[in-house]
């Protein structure tokens, strides 16, 4: 069942629904903008980002996103829709234009469906979840998901830090060294390390060693092998830290996308020397400011980290959850 199909009869007379093609990227990424601006919506995703999911050759059947077109034919609201084994979480975001709030129950509405839909795909006895993403500042988004039978979850926050000055130098324990990342040589390890440290963040899901590949290498056109650091103690990998030269479409403004240190090699300042390493490269490529993204609530303390590297809160994004099945 597509989520258009679910829902082509509750959105009001002269919109419709299709899915999207690549010739929508810079329409979706306009309304995306236009959302941010409002302050209705996290993002905007950048033309890369959104090519590289549209075009993912390991989204399941059900996996879709859906695109909202006004009676003028603008694209007006788009649906990031995931679902994935084992089914137990279904996850979406909803950007809607804010002249056209109006569709934005009947959005809801779909996504419901399209999970309660899949939901007997999950194994017996588990808990499936509906979990619906927005902003801070998105009030009317909040009390919506609210009156639709949705909690507040966990809240996720963008921090960052204005390369004003010269970062200080990373201080590498005893028996650690970085170095960068080296094309056909470094990928398994990179993978390895990142599936290891990610195990104790939250929602934690594993990726395939080819997923990793595409989503962070040969589907990422704006990587630079150069941003990413690799923390070795002698030959073995023991933490990682993956840049990318650009958020989001902003030229001055560096991106980090993983910091990972495997669990045996935490408190031994890795993970602030990694930061410190990275904070410097970019500095030296004259950047004005990096960010990056991190759970409020993190098990393993990633936020405090951040904060003592001297980034700072800049956004905060808020997660909504609902029981489908308990």
């Amino acid at each position: 069942m597509g989520v258009s199909e679910s829902f082509l009869s509750q959105l009001p007379e002269g919109y419709m629904t299709r899915a999207p093609t690549l010739d929508d990227v810079e329409a979706v990424v306009a309304l995306e903008r236009a959302c941010v601006a409002a302050g209705v919506s996290t993002g905007p995703s950048s033309a890369v980002d959104l090519r590289r999911h549209w075009e993912d050759p390991h989204r399941q059947d059900g996996d879709e996103d859906t695109l909202v077109i006004a009676p003028d034919g603008r694209v007006v609201g788009y649906l990031e829709y995931f679902q994935a084994e084992p089914f137990t979480d279904f996850e979406f975001e909803a950007y809607v234009h804010p002249e056209h709030a109006v569709i934005a129950g009947a959005l809801l509405e779909a996504v419901e469906a399209k999970a309660r839909h899949s939901a007997h795909l999950a194994p017996d006895g588990e808990r499936v979840v509906l979990l619906g993403y927005t902003v801070s500042t998105s009030q009317d988004m909040q009390r919506l998901l609210s009156t639709r039978g949705f909690a507040h979850h966990r809240d996720g926050l963008t921090m960052e830090i204005e390369l004003t000055e010269q970062p200080p130098q990373p201080v590498w324990p005893p028996g650690v060294a970085v170095r960068r990342f080296v094309p056909g040589q470094d990928e398994r390890a990179v993978w390895e390390t990142l599936e290891a440290s990610w195990q104790d963040q939250y929602g934690y899901s594993p990726m395939s060693f080819e997923e990793f590949v595409y989503y962070r290498i040969t589907a990422q056109t704006d990587f630079d092998a150069s941003l990413w650091l690799l923390a070795v103690d002698g030959e073995a990998v023991v933490g990682i830290l993956l840049g990318l030269p650009g958020s989001k479409g902003i030229a001055d403004t560096g991106r980090i996308s993983v910091v990972g240190v495997l669990r045996e090699h935490r408190k031994r300042g890795i993970g602030l020397a990694l930061m410190y390493e990275s904070f410097n490269e970019f500095w030296q490529r004259k950047y004005s400011k990096v960010n990056l993204g991190v759970d409020a609530s993190s098990l393993t303390g990633a936020d405090r980290l951040y904060e003592r590297a001297g980034m700072r809160e800049v956004g905060r994004t808020v997660s909504y959850e609902k029981v489908l099945r308990e």
